[in-house]
Order: C-alpha cells, then sequence, then structure tokens
C-alpha cells in the first residue's frame, strides 16, 4: 500500500481519473488517496507520499518541484449571459464570488483572493475547491479556480485573462523511502501524469 495526500483539485482532477491505469500496471499495490486542504505529517505516517504548495523547511524529507500551475477566474455562460459581460477588474466588485472558508485553510498559499481582488464579496465559502466550482459552474458568480480542472469543465467560462494566480506543486517523501520500489512506482506514475497534463497547468 503506498498513501499519496494531495491538495484536492490536484487530486481528483490529475489522480483519482487515472487509478484504474495505475491499478492495472501494479495489481498488487494497493493506491490511498487522501485529498485534504490540511498539510499532513509524512513523519506520523500520515502519508507515504505528499503533494504540498511549499517546499518543507526542515526535516529527513526528499522534496522536489513538481510542476508550476495557474488559477484563473471563471464564471459559468449562464451567468454572463443573465448578468453581462465582465470589461474589467473595476467592475468586479458588483459580482458575487465564491471562495474558500479562510479560517478553515491552514496553508497560506492558498488565500490569495484579496491580493487579486482586494473588493470581492464571497456569497458562498467552502472548504472545498470542487464544491467551489460546482457553485461557479452553477451560476452563482465568479471564482478563482485551478485551471487545470476548470478548463476541462463545459459549464465554465474563462473572465478577465489577465487574471491570473501562480503557484507551484512540490512531491515530498521520506529521505527513508526514497528507494523502495512501491514509493518509486508511484512517484514515476505521478511524473507520467504531470507531463500529460502540462499545457493544462
Amino acid at each position: 500500500m503506498v498513501r499519496i495526500a494531495t491538495p484536492e483539485a490536484f487530486g481528483m482532477a490529475i489522480v483519482a481519473p487515472h487509478v484504474a491505469e495505475f491499478h492495472r500496471r501494479y495489481p498488487d499495490l494497493r493506491l490511498d488517496l487522501a485529498p485534504e486542504p490540511r498539510q499532513v505529517s509524512l513523519a506520523n505516517h500520515e502519508a507515504d507520499i505528499a503533494i504540498v504548495l511549499n517546499r518543507p523547511p526542515k526535516g529527513r524529507v526528499f522534496a522536489r518541484r513538481l510542476v508550476d500551475f495557474r488559477l484563473c477566474l471563471y464564471s459559468s455562460a449562464d451567468y454572463l449571459a443573465e448578468h453581462g459581460p465582465v470589461a474589467s477588474r473595476a467592475e468586479l466588485r458588483r459580482h458575487p464570488f465564491v471562495w474558500y472558508m479562510d479560517e478553515k485553510i491552514d496553508d497560506p498559499e492558498l488565500l490569495y483572493l484579496n491580493e487579486v481582488i482586494p473588493d470581492a464579496r464571497p456569497v458562498f465559502r467552502s472548504t472545498s475547491i470542487s464544491a467551489q466550482q460546482g457553485a461557479v459552474a452553477a451560476g452563482l458568480g465568479l471564482g478563482l479556480l485551478h485551471a487545470f480542472a476548470a478548463e476541462a469543465d463545459a459549464r465554465l467560462v474563462r473572465v478577465l485573462p489577465e487574471v491570473e494566480v501562480k503557484r507551484s506543486y512540490w512531491l515530498v517523501f521520506h529521505v527513508d523511502h526514497q528507494h523502495q520500489p512501491r514509493v518509486r512506482a508511484v512517484v514515476e506514475f505521478l511524473d507520467e501524469l504531470i507531463e500529460r497534463y502540462r499545457p493544462q497547468f
């Protein structure tokens, strides 16, 4: 068994759709996926591999940058048809936003709304980025969503292409696992997925 902890968007959009392929390749290896918004402890064996938003500052871990990704501004086509196009940043203050519950997020890399859109008015908040994307797609308002997930959602439309947040995913695991075949198998599979999805990031 290998347990991998990831941010929700990465786990749901990149890993989960390919677990059948992984199982066919490694039928004797069980993969546990924990797509959660909270940080996990490798030292406490909460996961064998973690995808995180910051390089760990210390500890006996192996860490490398996995891929850079973008968060962009989206709405639904139905919402824009009803409320009209968004032509400038100044117009954003009149639109409702979908966002995180700031007090429930322990990773400062996720708290980017105010730095990009200081006047944003959240009317729905969730710790789940999938719930946020669903609310935006349903026509509630605007949201900053992961491009690699949102671009595959036919219900969504990109708004103001100049509004963009860039972040990075880091691959982390304990140094004691560096040469374990089961861990290496998962790491190699993740690297393959990154290459497939690279244009979407």
